[in-house]
């Protein structure tokens, strides 16, 4: 069974691997080979579905999302493990029961 798309959030998955212009409508492919399955998939919803247009160039620019770029793999691994260890313990109920009296 196939899975429901949602145009928005197909199109921001898209927007990290591809360029895409909302005014127009257009998908930018620039490297096919960095595109997965997943990703055909989600530009064939909304190309066949959603009126958008697909096309291959090479001068095609993908937005650079912040910092994360600069980042090693491990040292952004490393920030979201940490991120989850603090949110369970501040989510701990004990632990709010206990500071409070």
């Amino acid at each position: 069974m196939a899975k429901k798309h949602d145009e928005s959030k197909d199109l921001f998955r898209v927007s990290r691997v591809c360029s895409v212009d909302y005014n127009d409508k257009l998908i930018r492919v620039r490297d096919k080979s960095r595109i997965g399955i997943k990703t055909w998939g989600r530009i064939d919803f909304l190309v066949h579905y959603c009126n958008w247009h697909c096309i291959y160039d090479r001068t095609a620019a993908i937005s650079d999302r912040s910092d994360e770029s600069t980042k090693s793999y491990r040292e952004i691994k490393k920030e979201n493990k940490q991120r989850k260890l603090t949110d369970k313990r501040d989510g701990n109920k004990r632990s709010k029961a206990k500071a409070q009296g």
